[in-house]
């Protein structure tokens, strides 16, 4: 028996509430210019004042949840990409939100700054980080928002529906119905994000 899928919402980032039936032919992709990788080892003293205000931002809202060059679990998320282009990426800094809750709260922070700085102030959403090319699901000197640790699988009272974080990958998606005896199309391999490869981006 199959199911559709439905991403949860968070907020108005890529991974917003939709139901999609992922029988449909994914959008096609096409990978922008590679980007330069620069030193990462900068601190929030050293960095520009576009990702000086988005740090600030966050930080006011999601306390204890954003992360720079400095910290550890800045190199585990930076780290974490699918291929070498994408780990050679150096965010500004990292938001981790925990539920949909911060992921509105770290949209309304960067959405804030993006139009006080007329654009310039950019941010990128990484799911699974899967997608191969550089600047895909980070941005060099800007804000990521890692949506990793949000990858609950859930499914309706009418088992036909199945939510889905927007961090989860193909594997938490299988592993979940399995038992219930239900299947979806999605991706051949099982580490493969589940908000990139449905929704054809990062």
């Amino acid at each position: 028996m199959s199911t559709y899928l439905r991403l949860s919402r968070v907020a108005v980032l890529l991974f917003s509430s939709l139901v999609l039936d992922t029988s449909a032919e994914s959008p096609s992709m096409t990978a922008p210019p590679p980007i330069s990788a620069s030193d990462n080892s900068h601190t929030i003293a050293d960095i520009s004042s576009n990702t000086r205000a988005q740090y600030d931002a966050l930080a006011k809202v999601l306390p204890g949840k954003v992360l720079l060059p400095s910290d550890a679990t800045y190199q585990a998320s930076r780290t974490s990409y699918f291929s070498k282009q994408e780990e050679e990426i150096s965010p500004g800094c990292i938001v981790k939100p925990l539920n949909t809750e911060d992921v509105a709260a770290a949209v309304k922070a960067l959405a804030s700054v993006y139009e006080s700085s007329h654009g310039s102030a950019k941010f990128a959403v990484k799911g699974g980080g899967h997608t191969p090319w550089a600047g895909s699901a980070s941005i060099q000197g800007g804000a990521v928002v890692d949506m990793t640790s949000i990858k609950a699988v859930t499914l309706n009272s009418d088992r036909n529906v199945t939510s889905v974080g927007g961090g989860a990958r193909w594997s938490d998606v299988y592993s979940y119905l399995e038992p219930e005896k239900l299947a979806v199309s999605g991706g051949r391999a099982a580490q493969v994000g589940v908000g990139g490869l449905t929704l054809g981006g990062s």
